[in-house]
């Protein structure tokens, strides 16, 4: 991702603040046009889209000030593993980089992923970024060794944790989600859907996450 970037809506204006290859810039735009450029980026094809090409993969909505930005466009629902998981990965990665810089210790923010009853999960905050699993299920839980052997590092409450400690690892917590999501026979991307989305700054979106309901 090219770095944080950061916006303020007061009218038909937006203030940008982003960080790219010339370092910050700081720009006041049209909101209209910067809503259609937005649109632009997301109306490609999910198959043939570069998730690390958008102008964002999350948001989070403060409502302040009272007039509220255009509303963000969103990926379409990923066709096949593969896109999920470079969905998966963009935004890991974002909020790997990002979260950091912009979320004092005491804010978080996190979401899952459910499939029928078998949900991952993914919280960034002031202790990092980690992935989870919910291992609770009518069969009992896997044991311990397996969890292991599949990357998770520790157990909470049913759930397993794996704690992805620099950037460099998030495409391998994006595979252990999706080899989760698919462990219990979840075969239709279609009926994946978003769950228990929260943020303690204000409403998290989540437009790069190719997953109904993001």
């Amino acid at each position: 991702m090219r770095g944080p970037c950061v916006r303020w809506f007061l009218g038909d204006r937006a203030l940008v603040l982003e960080s790219g290859a010339e370092g910050l810039q700081l720009a006041v735009l049209d909101a209209g046009r910067l809503a259609e450029a937005d649109r632009a980026a997301f109306d490609v094809d999910v198959r043939d889209l570069d998730f690390t090409r958008l102008p964002y993969v999350w948001q989070v909505e403060t409502q302040e000030p009272v007039s509220r930005p255009p509303a963000a466009p969103s990926v379409p629902v990923a066709a096949e593993w593969l896109t999920l998981e470079a969905s998966l990965d963009a935004v890991l990665r974002s909020l790997a980089e990002q979260v950091p810089q912009q979320f004092t210790t005491a804010e978080h923010l996190g979401f899952n992923i459910a499939a029928g009853t078998r949900k991952v999960g993914v919280a960034s905050g002031g202790s990092g970024l980690s992935v989870v699993v919910d291992d609770r299920k009518p069969s009992g839980p896997t044991l311990a060794e397996e969890m292991r052997r599949r990357g998770w590092d520790r157990e909470l409450v049913g759930w397993w944790e794996h704690a992805v400690l620099e950037v460099d690892e998030v495409a391998h917590a994006a595979g252990m989600l999706i080899t989760e999501l698919r462990h219990d026979g979840a075969e239709s991307l279609q009926g994946l859907r978003t769950d228990d989305v929260d943020c303690t700054s204000g409403y998290l979106l989540l437009p790069g996450l190719a997953v109904a309901g993001s």
